[in-house]
């Protein structure tokens, strides 16, 4: 692939999480909503060089507001499959 995708539930207990591509910090991804949404993309690498690469997703220490968790609601990594519209294949 040449991207990827992080999808999972968002909701009000839910925490934030880091994300790395091969051992660099590239973006914060958010399971926190105020309201619940069942499936959706939590965080978007966009284009990547072509290759093997290696991601770590982990909590970053901050909770959601309500004192839940923390938590993050990873349910699926989606693979970009090279096409211009940017759509997630692969899962």
């Amino acid at each position: 692939g040449s991207g990827f995708r992080l999808l999972g539930q968002q909701d009000n207990g839910s925490a934030w999480a880091t994300v790395e591509l091969d051992g660099e910090f590239i973006g914060h991804a958010s399971a926190h909503a105020p309201v619940t949404i069942p499936s959706t993309c939590l965080f978007d690498s966009g284009p990547l060089t072509h290759g093997n690469h290696r991601v770590k997703v982990r909590l970053d220490g901050r909770r959601a507001m309500t004192g839940g968790g923390p938590y993050f609601n990873l349910d699926a990594i989606g693979l970009r499959n090279g096409s211009e519209d940017g759509r997630a294949g692969g899962l």
